[in-house]
């Protein structure tokens, strides 16, 4: 698998935390000797504290990172983390899940994808009826979708939330979808399929105010 662009996006700083002596920097994990010692591919440092740095470089998909910044309350960090798919076809940095163990990752070489979960999504998806049940089935929608996206490492995957805009629910998951299934043709056909059934769903689905919402992760 070739190489694509990979974003460290850091969050800006507030004047009185931007003249703390700390750097933001990512990289992608080379190799793990046994003592330890990570050797790292860095990234390439742009804008500023007050804008928010940004470092960018080049990964596959799924492969180890690891990244240091400062958060938006000023307090530093150092984490694990993995290259995501984000829809305009590039990768960000999303954090290593805690129940996730870093050199695990690196030593199967990287993120391991499912590879025969496609066919039982899409019948998932197919099977949900929003004509008898209308919410349950919404909900079961935004699951199946997110489990599958989650899998493939795809950012942006639907999950509950109950201070959102339900009228701009299906349409931010419609776009979202679409955009993702032509970035990444490998998995058109269930983010495809998806896209179809909630947009067929906002037009059944009079959604109360606590239902789900699209929350990028």
């Amino acid at each position: 698998m070739s190489e694509l662009t990979l974003v460290f996006k850091f969050p800006p700083q507030k004047k009185s935390q931007s003249d703390r002596n700390y750097y933001e920097w990512g990289g992608v994990v080379r190799s793990w000797p046994d003592d330890d010692a990570l050797d790292l591919k860095f990234g390439t440092r742009s804008g500023n504290k007050k804008e928010g740095v940004i470092v960018t470089t080049t990964a596959r998909p799924g492969q180890l990172l690891v990244y240091s910044g400062c958060t938006l309350s000023g307090r530093s960090f150092k984490m694990f983390g993995l290259a995501w798919r984000c829809a305009d076809g590039t990768l960000i940095a999303q954090p290593l899940p805690r129940d996730v163990e870093a050199r695990g990752v690196f030593e199967a070489g990287g993120f391991r994808e499912p590879t025969n979960d496609a066919d039982a999504t899409l019948q998932r998806i197919e099977h949900t009826d929003t004509l008898t049940d209308p919410v349950g089935a919404f909900r079961e929608l935004c699951a199946a979708t997110s489990e599958f996206m989650e899998n493939h490492l795809l950012v942006g995957a639907p999950v509950p939330s109950t201070d959102s805009a339900p009228d701009d629910l299906g349409a931010l998951t419609v776009k979202l979808l679409l955009a993702h299934s032509v970035a990444w043709p490998a998995y058109e056909a269930v983010l495809a399929a998806a896209a179809t059934k909630f947009a067929n769903s906002r037009q059944v689905i009079d959604l109360p105010s606590s239902s789900p919402s699209v929350i990028p992760r």
